[in-house]
């Protein structure tokens, strides 16, 4: 992505604000993609994600079980898991 590897290149924030994949978060240089490649390197706290997203770390907790339940709902409907 053109986007991205300029962001890389220059190691200076993303200014696009209509970029599909821009995080209003500058320690990320407001990339989705940075802040997912920073993230791998080990596993984010509650508090790290509601700080990226401007959320508190109760609604990600929220947002992650909701997302646990659909997934396990349709592990279920697929007989993926029983």
């Amino acid at each position: 992505m053109k986007c991205l590897d300029d962001v890389i290149a220059a190691q200076k924030k993303c200014e696009n604000s209509k970029c599909r994949y821009y995080i209003n978060f500058e320690k990320d240089l407001n990339c989705t993609f940075i802040s997912i490649d920073a993230s791998l390197s080990g596993k984010l706290k509650l508090g790290e994600i509601g700080e990226r997203l401007k959320l508190s770390p109760a609604r990600i907790k929220q947002i992650e079980d909701e997302a646990i339940k659909k997934v396990l709902k349709r592990s279920i409907k697929l007989k993926i898991l029983e």
